[in-house]
């Protein structure tokens, strides 16, 4: 038998083979970094399970956002950000904590002027209460309550703009 040795032309139609795809993927990568970098930017978390790979913390403040839109709770832009005088912290999850105090505060004081005694009450107890009593109605309840939990997580790679994203939320409800 006789060997063949493959000529330049078919070297290099094998090399141009093997490489095609992963410059494509660099080119493609390369193009639109901005996009990628955009967008990575905004996940906050991500979890990667059995069910597949989810982005949990960025996909409810949508939810939240998506909610607080549909009801009518929000009355401004979600990109007005409002701080209330106050100076911000430079940690965002001490600025998450922050709002989560606000909120707590807004709860309790909503309970007592409609005469509730909201001392030792969780956050939760409120919204069963408000729900018991009429106070606000449910869509009101669902806003508070997934705003709640979010500013309740102990995610620390929350970044600045989620916490402005929630806050201008919540400064733009209507409650």
């Amino acid at each position: 038998m006789t060997e063949t040795t493959p000529s330049s032309f078919e070297l290099i139609i094998q090399l141009v083979d093997s490489l095609i795809w992963p410059v494509t993927i660099f080119a493609i990568l390369f193009l639109f970094r901005k996009n990628f970098r955009e967008t990575f930017s905004r996940l906050g978390s991500l979890k990667a399970d059995g069910s597949g790979i989810s982005m949990e913390f960025q996909s409810a403040i949508e939810e939240v956002t998506q909610l607080g839109q549909e009801t009518g709770l929000l009355d401004v832009a979600k990109s007005s950000i409002s701080i209330n005088g106050r100076i911000k912290p430079k940690n965002p999850q001490l600025q998450l904590h922050e709002l989560h105090m606000n909120i707590k505060d807004r709860l309790h004081k909503i309970a007592s002027d409609n005469g509730m005694d909201p001392t030792g009450m969780t956050n939760t107890a409120l919204f069963d209460a408000y729900k018991r009593t009429g106070i606000l109605p449910q869509n009101k309840i669902n806003f508070i309550k997934k705003l709640d939990e979010l500013t309740s997580s102990r995610d620390s790679r929350i970044s600045q703009g989620q916490v402005d994203h929630l806050r201008s939320l919540w400064n733009s409800a209507q409650i």
